[in-house]
């Protein structure tokens, strides 16, 4: 600092950011799968999407994911395996699914009785339609 240089204080505030936690589950298998409707030779329908399959030796759960709604997600499950559509009491189980993608999408839909329904939607997500 030279003499014609004012005195500057310059202070700085350190902010403690919490360390990020850990999953508590992840899925065991990720596929990529495009289902196609073809009608005499001619292609009708593309399905292109990501399914995510959960398993705890107790319960089984997919999720499945559109690449043109990435930022949406369904749930199906708890059921007793995954040969099996026979549902499962596995509140934990489904508890840790839906944290697990919460921090990956911005809406969680579930089939419920009367078609889709909405479990959970980040107060920011916007849905582009």
């Amino acid at each position: 600092m030279n003499d014609d240089d004012e005195g500057v204080l310059v202070s700085f505030t350190t902010q403690k950011v919490d360390e990020q936690k850990p999953d508590s589950i992840a899925p065991l298998e990720i596929e990529h799968q495009v289902d196609e409707v073809i009608v005499d030779g001619k292609l009708e329908q593309q399905y292109n999407h990501f399914v995510y399959h959960f398993e705890n030796g107790e319960a089984y759960c997919w999720a499945r994911a559109y690449t043109e709604h990435i930022d949406e997600v369904s749930i199906f499950g708890p059921f007793i395996s995954r040969e099996s559509l026979d549902s499962a009491d596995a509140p934990e189980f489904y508890n840790d699914i839906l944290e697990y993608l919460k921090r990956r999408f911005g809406r969680i839909d579930a089939l419920g009785e009367e078609g889709y329904e909405t479990v959970w939607q980040h107060p920011n997500f916007i849905e582009l339609d």
